[in-house]
């Protein structure tokens, strides 16, 4: 099984997902589930949120044991999560980053967006019934 862990963070919102991938006799089986929301209703400084996010994301980490995790966030947020946490992230675990605002969308404009950027991989074809 392939884990992902997924962090789409803005100024005012976090949301952690898992992307989990397997592939057997049976075909690949694939799924994308919401694992966590954090808000930040008052709007603490930037810097504030972000090293609240990461904490979230480690604890994400340290349940399900991804083999990647994915950083979504504009920019400036981006740059905040980077130098909010040094050293919290697990040092073997490998880590993609997109500089783009994804928080709003549903899990399946998620898997949309990220896998033409190589974050994930694409939808697997609909087997077809064997027959005799």
């Amino acid at each position: 099984m392939d884990r992902i862990c997924i962090a789409l963070v803005d100024a005012t919102h976090a949301r952690f997902f898992t992307f989990d991938r397997v592939i057997d006799e049976r075909g690949t089986h694939e799924q994308l589930t919401e694992r966590a929301d954090l808000a930040n209703p008052v709007r603490r400084s930037d810097a504030e949120f972000a090293r609240t996010a990461m904490a979230a994301l480690r604890e994400l980490i340290d349940d399900d044991a991804p083999e990647r995790v994915i950083i979504c966030a504009g920019p400036r947020m981006l740059d905040q999560l980077r130098t909010s946490a040094p050293g919290l992230l697990p040092e073997h675990l490998s880590r993609d980053e997109l500089p783009r605002d994804l928080v709003k969308l549903s899990p399946s404009e998620l898997r949309t967006e990220l896998v033409p950027h190589g974050l994930l991989p694409p939808r697997p074809l609909p087997s077809t019934p064997t027959g005799p």
